[in-house]
């Protein structure tokens, strides 16, 4: 570094001047690492402590006095001009005064008049003049003592100026010595260190604009993370939305009981006896009616209200058998192309029913003998099956079921209460499936099922499955095609001629001509005929449970989870 520049440096460092304030005061000026410090370098410091900043001012006060000395001068010489033209004023309106006098001497009275009026107007402008001078001087005083003051000041001023001339003159002096006793290592070593401070804060400014640069990708990189949350977070949510319930509502079927058609039910052993004796004395030969034919196999699932329900017998509803029965019929009669409608249940038909079952309860007695008028329950015809000791008052099993079974034992006729002989071995008797043909052929304006039961009776109950007609006989109904083998025919003139025969009844027909003499055949329109497919009955009980799902569970954890991790970092 240049000497110049240390002293320049040492003067704006430490040089301080209080203006107009008599006296100057010193800091110091010596590093603290300068280790020549001396009694000298005090007493320096002490008178070294006037600035040039302070001159400055002093300088600037000292202006502002010469200024304000300058403008008051202005002001006196104006002043002075004003009183000049005054008393040029004056003098020559005292001379105008006289020469009015002189004129008035010689003056007429009307020349007297008018001077009077331009002397009194002279006179006028004298005393105006006279009050401006007046004032003139008046004024004249006032500038006068503003100069005076004014040069007082400016005198004062410029004593002070000399006096801070003089201890700006000490002051460098005091420099001066000091320069000459200035530890210059210690100035190169602050330097150095200054320069390394530079260096330092130049180093820790580049690591704070990096710093700064790094907040700001951080911020980037925070923004695009709370973004990339937000879309996390919906998509888990939406997860959540999709999986469903908590809780699934699942139903879980028990099967309590399980009831299958026993074999029973769908054959039946040879007769031990292939003949018998009619009262008429001729042989009559029997057999065994066929083994039921199921169309197929097939299982009805009854769902019961508890698991309790199976073991406690409920009392059986009759019509709702009557419509399991009549659609068990419409598929049977499906099943083998037979047409013929049957007729829906009707309150007349279940009214009669009724009445015949509790008129064999009566008579406890299983019989087709009646006392009851058609007449009196509004139909013309009707035909019926009856049974003892299977339609129960109260039943374990459901009236579905029931129907079925029914249905079922009319269908086989294996517990016809009579048996009928042929009168030869390849011959069957109708008669023995006579409650089938019911099922297959009879028709009308009313269906149903009717149920009777007492404990005095030998079977406990009784029942007939019965068709009503209002209006013809029910078995007037033929299907629309008759089988050619089931034409009935005559001769007439060496002719041959065919006619449908007049009841449907008669389209049934028994025989025993196939392989299986043990057993007859049966034919309905001139085909052998089915039942409905072999039937299991499942009542199960269906157990509402409601189990967690685990959809729901894994999205919940996910979004749970997520939450988590998103706090965890918040905090």
């Amino acid at each position: 570094m240049k000497k110049e520049q240390v002293l320049i440096g040492l003067g704006v460092a430490t040089a301080m001047v209080t203006a107009f304030n008599g006296h100057a005061q010193a800091d110091e000026v010596v590093n603290k690492h300068s280790t020549k410090s001396t009694v000298n370098q005090s007493e320096t410091k002490k008178d070294a402590d006037v600035s040039e900043s302070d001159v400055k001012k002093a300088e600037v006060k000292l202006n502002q006095t010469i200024e304000e000395e300058k403008n008051a001068q202005k002001l006196v010489d104006k002043m002075q001009q004003e009183h000049t033209s005054t008393v040029t004023n004056k003098n020559k309106a005292d001379d105008a005064l006289k020469q009015a006098q002189e004129f008035a001497k010689q003056a007429s009275p009307e020349k007297i008049k008018n001077v009077e009026k331009d002397l009194v107007a002279k006179q006028v402008t004298v005393k105006k003049a006279e009050d401006r001078l007046a004032g003139a001087k008046q004024d004249e005083k006032q500038a006068q003592a503003s100069v005076e003051k004014q040069e007082t000041a400016v005198n004062k001023a410029k004593a002070q100026v000399n006096q801070r001339a003089v201890d700006v003159k000490k002051a460098q002096n005091k420099v001066t010595e000091a320069e000459k006793t200035f530890d210059w290592n210690t100035l190169r070593e602050i330097q150095q260190e200054t320069e390394k401070l530079d260096a330092k804060v130049k180093a820790n400014q580049n690591k704070v604009s990096s710093l700064a640069s790094s907040v700001s990708k951080t911020e980037q990189e925070r923004k695009a993370l709370i973004e990339r949350g937000n879309k996390t977070r919906s998509t888990l949510e939406k997860n959540l939305k999709s999986a469903g319930d908590e809780f699934h509502t699942v139903t879980v079927s028990h099967e309590i009981k399980s009831n299958s058609v026993s074999e029973s039910e769908s054959k039946t052993p040879p007769l031990d006896e292939k003949t018998f004796v009619g009262r008429d004395g001729k042989t009559n030969y029997v057999a065994a009616n066929e083994d039921v034919n199921f169309s197929g196999e097939r299982t009805e699932t009854i769902v019961v209200k508890s698991k309790d329900d199976i073991h406690t017998p409920h009392v059986v509803d009759y019509k709702k058998v009557s419509e399991y029965v009549r659609n068990y019929l419409i598929e049977l009669r499906r099943i083998n192309g037979i047409d013929i409608p049957v007729p829906p249940v009707t309150e007349k038909a279940l009214k009669y029913g009724k009445a015949r079952a509790d008129e064999m309860v009566a008579n406890d007695k299983l019989s087709h003998d009646t006392k009851l008028k058609n007449q009196d329950f509004g139909f013309k015809d009707a035909t019926e099956n009856a049974t003892a000791g299977s339609v129960p008052e109260k039943s374990r099993l459901s009236e579905k079921e029931l129907a079925y079974k029914e249905l079922l034992s009319y269908f086989n006729d294996y517990s016809n209460a009579s048996l009928y002989g042929a009168s030869t071995p390849k011959e069957a008797n109708t008669f023995n499936y006579g409650h089938r043909i019911p099922l297959l052929a009879a028709s009308g304006t009313g269906f149903a099922l009717g149920a009777s039961s007492s404990k005095k009776t030998t079977f406990g109950n009784y029942g007939v499955m019965t068709f009503i007609s209002e209006a013809k006989g029910v078995y007037d109904t033929l299907p629309t095609v008759i089988s050619p083998s089931e034409k009935r025919s005559y001769v007439y003139n060496g002719k041959t001629y065919y006619y449908n025969p007049s009841s449907s009844y008669f389209l049934a027909r028994a025989e025993n001509k196939d392989g299986d003499p043990d057993h007859s055949e049966f034919y309905f329109n001139g085909k052998r005929v089915k039942f409905l497919p072999k039937t299991t009955f499942r009542y199960v009980w269906n157990e509402i449970t409601h189990p967690k799902n685990p959809a729901y569970t894994k999205a919940k954890e996910a979004l749970d989870s997520f939450n988590r991790k998103q706090k965890t970092k918040k905090l």
